[in-house]
């Protein structure tokens, strides 16, 4: 397994009672004074939570090329507050 491949990533984004869970634990923690790791950021998506839940900063690590897509997205959602 190599997560240098889309279809890891893709299953992990299509379980949707994972990803929604991952949401609400990061939604229930995050506040805005903290700041965030993502470590192995894959496509970004716990660290768009994050920032979403109002951290006021996230950091979003991967050493994939997935952390382009991830900071294309951002950049797309107008996602301002992760650092890659």
């Amino acid at each position: 397994m190599s997560y240098d491949d889309i279809h890891w990533h893709r299953l992990m984004l299509q379980d949707e009672v994972r990803t929604e869970a991952f949401r609400r634990a990061i939604q229930s923690v995050v506040e805005p004074r903290h700041r965030v790791l993502d470590f192995g950021c894959g496509t970004g998506v716990l660290a768009f939570f994050a920032a979403r839940a109002g951290a006021s900063t996230v950091y979003a690590v991967d050493r994939s090329p997935f952390i382009g897509v991830a900071r294309a997205l951002a950049r797309e959602n107008r996602i301002a507050n992760i650092e890659f």
